[in-house]
């Protein structure tokens, strides 16, 4: 089976302090959007110093789906290079319906015992066979809780195909709950005093964090 990290570092993501003071470099994400089949891409490349993070291009390939990887993953390629990015590798936002985000609590569980205790329960946590799971999890810093993301192995499947017949690198898979989390937490140690409401109204519903 492949290693969790299939679908997304999640542990990496959920770091702060020290790490935001040696952030350095570029980063490049690509978000899906749009229905199965004919989905759009949106591509954004930052530029991170500890001070900040500075978008340094977007760009966007409308119902990708429809046209030949090879050309927007030259028009891609080309993108990275204008703005310093050739060697990165980019995370991919999946869809959201395309991830199960859930929430386990699991108190008196050492760090040690997590993996076991929710391979455990993992069967419960979605209506998939075991080898048709991708899953990735880490625990919510400072509760007993850990937040877990499962998508099927065969979306995940899909978009490697289709990210390496367009020659794209990539280097994780992850999901909106992570995106915003480390989104927050990359450049403050704590979210703000007052609280963080946000929403996103798609053609399936709506998200909020």
């Amino acid at each position: 089976r492949p290693p969790r990290s299939t679908l997304v570092p999640y542990t990496t993501l959920f770091r702060s302090g020290l790490k935001r003071w040696l952030a350095f470099g570029h980063g490049v994400g690509i978000e899906v959007v749009g229905p199965h089949g004919g989905e759009s891409l949106r591509v954004i490349a930052v530029r991170v110093h500890p001070g900040g993070a500075r978008v340094v291009g977007t760009r966007s390939f409308d119902d990708a789906m429809h046209h030949a990887a090879g050309v927007w993953g030259t028009e891609y390629a080309a993108f990275l290079r204008k703005h310093g990015c050739a060697h990165v590798a980019a995370t991919v936002l999946l869809p959201r319906r395309e991830v199960m985000v859930r929430h386990l609590a699991l108190p008196g569980v050492s760090d040690k015992d997590l993996p076991s205790a929710i391979e455990f329960q993992m069967d419960g946590l979605h209506p998939y066979r075991e080898e048709d799971v991708a899953s990735s999890w880490a625990r919510i810093p400072g509760t007993s809780s850990v937040l877990i993301a499962i998508a099927r192995r065969a979306v995940i499947e899909r978009f490697i195909t289709l990210f390496g017949e367009a020659g794209i690198q990539v280097g994780a898979f992850t999901c909106s709950a992570a995106v915003i989390h480390a989104a927050l937490r990359m450049f403050r140690t704590e979210p703000p005093l007052s609280g963080l409401l946000a929403y996103e109204a798609t053609e399936s519903g709506v998200e909020v964090y």
